[in-house]
Parts: structure tokens; sequence; C-alpha cells
């Protein structure tokens, strides 16, 4: 047993629902750990998904490459390119992606490779919640919340990385945000 330990910061707990807030500067050594230590977990209850939301700033090639690997589905990939300015998709890196995760053990190949260009996020919660998770993934592109939905399962993680964040010292800025009861329904080892 252990924990997903994000940094050393302590978590700030939202005081309108419990759930927990970490946000620091990180280096991709500790990323690779959160990542490793996600994919081990064990759940006590209830069947859970997880995803990888790739945030742009990659080209279509790469979700072409992961649509190719076993126990990965992409679910979609779209230029975030305004509409006028689609007709430059095929040479800009300017796509987004939802990509769920169906064998465990791809987590840190997909997470790392879309890290390196953009925003990225890790999102594991209930099976319960997963088609209001797609569809607000898909249709807010541009949304503030990035938890999507995610959060109605209280024992719910998300884990945001920046891989290129160009106002950090390590390049890397990592955002956690987990429910009140992910402790208690999680087994980490």
């Amino acid at each position: 047993m252990g924990q997903i330990i994000v940094g050393r910061t302590r978590p700030v707990v939202d005081p309108d629902c419990g759930d927990r807030v970490v946000h620091r500067e990180s280096t991709e050594r500790e990323v690779l750990d959160v990542l490793r230590r996600v994919e081990t977990a064990k759940l006590k209850e209830g069947a859970r998904v997880c995803y990888v939301y790739g945030m742009g700033s990659e080209p279509k090639s790469t979700y072409k490459k992961f649509s190719h690997i076993q126990g990965v589905d992409v679910l979609f990939a779209e230029s975030v390119l305004p509409s006028s300015l689609r007709v430059f998709a095929p040479i800009v890196a300017s796509y987004r992606g939802l990509v769920k995760i169906q064998d465990m053990g791809n987590v840190e190949l997909v997470f790392t490779k879309l890290m390196q260009l953009s925003m990225v996020g890790l999102y594991v919660f209930s099976e319960s919640v997963e088609h209001t998770f797609v569809s607000l993934v898909k249709a807010n592109e541009y949304s503030t919340d990035y938890r999507f939905g995610a959060n109605a399962d209280p024992s719910y993680f998300v884990y945001i990385v920046n891989g290129d964040a160009s106002d950090s010292r390590t390049g890397v800025i990592e955002t956690a945000v987990w429910g009140a009861k992910f402790q208690q329904n999680w087994v980490l080892v």
C-alpha cells in the first residue's frame, strides 16, 4: 500500500466539495512516478475507466499511432485551429484527442508522448460518469473546468501536466485533483 505523492506540496481542500487540489512545478521524473503509481493501483470497489486527454499541439499522426496499440482506443482526434485555418491542419501540430486506456500498462506511454508538446490530462473515475465525461470533453474544447464531470464520482483522480511550461524552472507544471473518497477506494502498491 502507498500513496500517489504529487510533489511535496500539501493539498488544498476545496471547501465547497471536499476535493483535494495540488498545483506546482514538477519534474519529468516525478511525473513518471505518479503515472507508475496509477498504472499499478488497485480499486476496492466499482468499475473504473481511464482516459488520457491531449489538449492540443500534437500532429494527427500521434493519434494514428496510438490507434495501433493494443489496449488503447482513440475516441477522437481533431484540430484546434479555427475553421478558417483548418486548411493548415495537415501541416500544423494542432490536434487534441481523447484516448481511452483499456490496458493500464499503456498509461505512461500515451501520457508522456502527449506531454512533450502540450498539456495532457489523466482521468480515472467510475464508469457511471463515462458518457457525461466523453460528451463534455468533445463539446468543450476550451473549458476552464478540466474535470469534465469526472468529479461526479467522489473517488475520481485527475492529473494534468504541462510538459513544456515556459514559466517554470523545470519546464513542467502539474495539477492533481481528487475526490474526497479517493483514498477510501484506491489501494496503491
